[in-house]
């Protein structure tokens, strides 16, 4: 991942905390403190629970069929030194990568 796309997704990040944080007292005067506590606790559950799957989704090193193929590499073409892929390309072996960025952005707005 390029610079570039790790401050944008630190930025997300920041953004779902901020909208957690704001929309916390507007939630706790209609369910109650307990309530949304559950909830915040369960969603966050959820969003982290994306994260450990992506140690074993396709791309992870800890994915079975790259263990069996010795961490077998894919047919990526190469130019100049840069690897040039398709979004679908991109979405099968960068799988692990997005279900963990997305994990911990959504488990940020934490209410």
């Amino acid at each position: 991942m390029t610079e570039s796309v790790i401050g944008i997704l630190t930025a997300m990040g920041a953004i779902f905390g901020i909208l957690g944080s704001i929309s916390f007292p507007c939630l706790r005067t209609r369910l109650g403190k307990t309530k949304v506590g559950l909830v915040g606790f369960g969603l966050e559950t959820l969003c982290l629970l994306a994260c450990v799957g992506s140690v074993f989704a396709e791309g992870s090193p800890f994915y079975f069929k790259s263990i069996v193929d010795n961490f077998g590499g894919g047919n990526v073409t190469t130019r100049g030194g840069h690897q040039t892929l398709t979004i679908a390309q991109l979405w099968e072996q960068r799988i692990n990568v997005f279900l963990l960025m997305g994990g911990v952005i959504l488990a940020r707005y934490g209410t």
